[in-house]
């Protein structure tokens, strides 16, 4: 689909209100405003300090463990999807033994701007309690211990989930950070990314942004493990494909941009360990 295509669909106002919502009217004059032909990119209203967030509620276990199990809900407007997932998820994850971190925030930003918050969200976490952590969305149906995704004999900085076996094939949960030179490095480099996009309203999702434009630039030093298909829709886990207002919009944005970012790697581009 075009970018033409996608600004008959409908109306993202460029103006903001004061939590930095989007604001959509599909009936009136469909319109994406701020479209630049020429650099192929879109931009949507852009929202300031997008760092700083109301926490609601924490859920936490803190063993001593080296590595934390987290994740954060916000809601779409008018929905409480997200949020009523969090105590299955705590008790799944007090069941298996893990040490766990998930919070709750406001309904105060689209999806997008919720998933490119991630990284920021995983960073200040590693900062604050200087631990390994693994991320895991708060609508993955969790069926057994995730200890296998993020040990191993070989050191590595980064453990991916990928449907295919291949570096290609990653997806966007789970994801375990390292808190190692490489990891941390990989963090601050994701979360300023997709801060910089969000703040200048530029459309962008964490996997996209992991995929296409953070894992490139470390493929010579960092070191990533591979798990396969059990962590995406295996006896380990199911990842969910659930639904949020724009979100296929910004998704179809995203594979425009990305055909000018493309992913022509393979795992012998990568240190796979």
């Amino acid at each position: 689909m075009s970018f033409e295509d996608k600004r008959r669909r409908m109306r993202i106002s460029s103006e903001m209100g004061d939590k930095g919502r989007l604001i959509t009217r599909p009936a009136i004059a469909p319109n994406i405003p701020s479209i630049n032909k020429e650099n192929k990119m879109c931009t949507l209203a852009p929202l300031i300090n997008s760092r700083n967030r109301e926490m609601i509620k924490e859920w936490s276990k803190d063993s001593g463990k080296d590595t934390m199990i987290i994740s954060f809900a916000s809601d779409p407007i008018g929905s409480n999807f997200y949020s009523s997932l969090i105590q299955n998820m705590v008790h799944k994850l007090e069941h298996l033994g893990h040490d766990y971190l998930i919070r709750q925030y406001p309904q105060d930003r689209e999806y997008f701007q919720n998933c490119c918050f991630k990284p920021v969200f995983i960073q200040k976490i590693m900062e604050q309690y200087q631990k390994n952590v693994v991320w895991i969305d708060i609508d993955t149906n969790l069926k057994a211990s995730l200890e296998s995704f993020y040990t191993s004999p070989a050191d590595f900085d980064i453990g991916l989930a990928s449907y295919s076996g291949d570096i290609n094939g990653f997806v966007a949960s789970p994801v375990f950070i390292r808190n190692s030179e490489y990891g941390l490095k990989a963090v601050k480099m994701w979360a300023d990314h997709c801060t910089e996009k969000i703040e200048s309203g530029q459309p962008e999702l964490d996997h996209d942004a992991l995929k296409h434009s953070i894992i490139p630039l470390l493929k010579d030093n960092i070191r990533i493990k591979l798990s396969n298909s059990d962590f995406h829709s295996g006896h380990v886990l199911e990842n969910v494909n659930s639904s949020a207002p724009n979100k296929r919009m910004v998704m179809d944005l995203l594979k425009d941009i990305n055909h000018y970012r493309p992913f022509n790697y393979t795992n012998k581009d990568f240190i796979i360990v």
